[in-house]
């Protein structure tokens, strides 16, 4: 999964506007591998690179059902050294 760092329009996807902080590709469109390259490299029209890959959020939810509430997970505290 890929999200858009940069407020860009898609020449390839009718001139789809994207921006910073959408997820690239947006739902029905294929892009091809060219084009993925080409969008997270500089080798674009803007030369600069305008998607960054992310891992899916919804494969480090899966079989993490329960969310923990802060206040019921206990804290870990560390002691300093006394100074001698």
């Amino acid at each position: 999964m890929y999200v858009a760092i940069k407020r860009f329009v898609d020449l390839t996807d009718g001139d789809h506007i994207y921006n910073a902080g959408d997820v690239y590709p947006r739902d029905g469109f294929e892009p091809s591998r060219k084009r993925i390259v080409e969008l997270a490299t500089s080798k674009n029209k803007l030369e600069t690179p305008l998607i960054a890959y992310i891992e899916d959020e919804k494969q480090n939810v899966v079989g993490n059902d329960k969310v923990e509430d802060e206040k019921d997970t206990p804290k870990k505290t560390t002691k300093k050294a006394k100074s001698e």
